[in-house]
């Protein structure tokens, strides 16, 4: 028997089908229309596929760099900018990088990308270049080794996470625990590998404790719980945690909603103790946990109105 040409096979498929198929089709090619397709290098726009790092740079040899990302609500504007901003020159101090660009020419290249992009998130990466002082490794090539610093400014789509999210209780034995202030480097080798381990126990991601069983944060996230009616969460001042810009904004929410807050030191066994359980972060907005552990917990009211809040406040157009 003949194949069947592309034109028998379009007439006998029912029109349901293909009307179908034209608006999926019309709806990706809409949001394919606006997303951005330049990124920008030191406020340069640069066709995506064109955008590179010198490996010349001490950020991609040695992991010496910083990063930032910020949530795009759907009207396109970041959320949180001043908080990102300011958090990125704070952390700058400490690791003794001297940003190449101005706290206003930064915000105005993410607001740029964002609302090119729409929702999603806005990624940034500053690199240290590989300038003199940067480190000896680079020496003794004939080949051009002055790679400038470089702030890489992109869109990216949100990922795609469930209703709830199970974690798993691992040790972060790297981690300060209030040795000093933890900031947002680009050295997340340690976290991710806590998030494959508790992958590999099948959960969702890991739950950080320090040594002596003190609650941390997640490898790329921080937490928070409701135990007797009061919001929980690990104090960043106390336990050098990264300032949790996301977290920030939801423990304005709560106030909002006149819920009592806690930011303290606290165990494990009070995270079981805990009546309901939620992260947050940039691309999880504020995300209900299921269990810790074999141990199950109800998404519940608190939870559920906090979430509510934050979108209300922070995510409708």
């Amino acid at each position: 028997s003949s194949a069947e040409s592309p034109a028998s096979y379009m007439r006998t498929t029912p029109p349901l089908f293909w009307s179908m198929f034209l608006r999926a089709a019309s709806r990706c090619l809409s949001t394919a229309a606006r997303r951005p397709s330049t990124i920008l290098v030191n406020g340069t726009r640069v066709d995506g596929l064109d955008a590179k790092i010198s490996v010349w740079d001490t950020t991609v040899q040695r992991g010496d760099g910083m990063f930032e990302v910020v949530r795009v609500t759907p009207d396109g504007q970041p959320l949180g900018l001043s908080l990102h901003i300011e958090r990125l020159f704070q952390g700058a101090i400490p690791l003794d990088y001297k940003i190449p660009a101005s706290r206003s020419d930064i915000a105005s290249w993410i607001t740029a990308i964002a609302n090119e992009g729409g929702e999603g998130m806005v990624r940034v990466l500053l690199t240290r270049g590989s300038t003199a002082g940067s480190g000896a490794h680079l020496s003794g090539f004939s080949v051009d080794e002055n790679a400038p610093p470089t702030i890489v400014v992109m869109w990216q789509p949100l990922p795609k996470w469930p209703a709830s999210t199970r974690l798993y209780p691992l040790q972060a034995w790297w981690h300060p625990a209030g040795t000093w202030q933890t900031v947002k480097w680009l050295s997340y080798g340690p976290n991710m590998l806590m998030s494959r381990m508790a992958a590999k126990k099948g959960f969702d991601d890991a739950v950080l404790t320090s040594e002596k069983d003190v609650v941390l944060d997640g490898p790329t996230f921080a937490i928070g719980w409701f135990r007797k009616g009061i919001l929980e969460t690990p104090s960043a001042e106390a336990l050098g945690l990264l300032p949790s810009c996301t977290l920030a904004l939801t423990l304005d929410c709560a106030k909002e909603l006149n819920m009592k807050v806690s930011e303290g030191v606290y165990h494990i066994k009070d995270l079981y103790n805990a009546d309901e359980i939620f992260v947050t972060s940039s691309t999880k907005d504020v995300l209900p946990v299921s269990a810790i552990g074999d141990r199950p917990f109800n998404v519940g009211p608190n939870t559920l109105a906090l979430a509510q809040q934050f979108r209300k406040r922070h995510l409708s157009k």
